[in-house]
Order: structure tokens, then sequence, then C-alpha cells
């Protein structure tokens, strides 16, 4: 047992959703202490600087809870989201263990370009559950 991480990447794009923000990728949801330190998980590996603080479910998240009941579920603790435009704002040179980074912030891109939406148009928004 442990501690284990739910994320969904969203796009905003008004020419697909009348709703606002749409799931099109779930990122690598493999368990990296290392990674959730990283994504300011307190208590797990210390990271000096953490992409972002918890900021909470955004106030403009939507998702029907049948198709995704365990990023709501009551074990579910330290809500938080990052946009494509807050990774290239962060200084991720000094990331000794990189893998699980690459993967998400790769998929990110990816999901950028494939539906041709900006950087602020694209975010990670995950929990964690113990």
């Amino acid at each position: 047992m442990g501690c284990d991480i739910h994320a969904v990447i969203q796009i905003k794009d008004p020419e697909r959703t009348s709703w606002g923000w749409e799931a099109v990728g779930v990122p690598d949801h493999s368990r990296s202490y290392f990674f959730f330190g990283l994504l300011g998980l307190e208590g797990r590996i210390d990271h000096e600087n953490p992409i972002c603080s918890f900021r909470g479910l955004p106030e403009d998240f939507d998702w029907p809870e049948e198709s995704w009941a365990q990023f709501l579920d009551s074990e579910g603790h330290s809500p938080s989201w990052f946009s494509l435009r807050d990774v290239e704002r962060y200084d991720s040179s000094l990331i000794e263990n990189r893998q699980q980074w690459d993967r998400w912030v790769q998929l990110m891109y990816a999901i950028r370009n494939i539906y041709e939406v900006t950087n602020d148009e694209v975010r990670v928004v995950y929990n964690f559950d113990n």
C-alpha cells in the first residue's frame, strides 16, 4: 500500500465543447514518491522547488463522477493542477529523476499540438490517495 496519483489532462477548446474543459488524456500514473514531491506532495521526497503549491481543484473542473469516481473519492487528498504555461515557467534543470516528469510534459506538448490549443489551454489536474 502507499500513495497513488490520479490525473487527467484537459484542454480548453470552445470549438469542441460548450462546457469548457475536456479530458483528452491520462498521464503516467506510476508511483514515484520523488515525482509526487515534485508535484508538491508534502511528506514525500522534499523538493525546494515544486511545480506549484496546492491549488485545489480548478473552479471550472468538471468530470462526471461515474467516469472518474476515484478522483473525487473521499480518500483523495491534495488536489492541484498546472498548465503547460506553468511548465514553461518552471526551472526543471534541477530535476534529477526526470523519467515521469518528461513523460507528462511530452504528452502535454503532444496534446497541445494535436488539438492546436495554447499553453494556457492545456492542463493536468491531479490528486493523491492513500
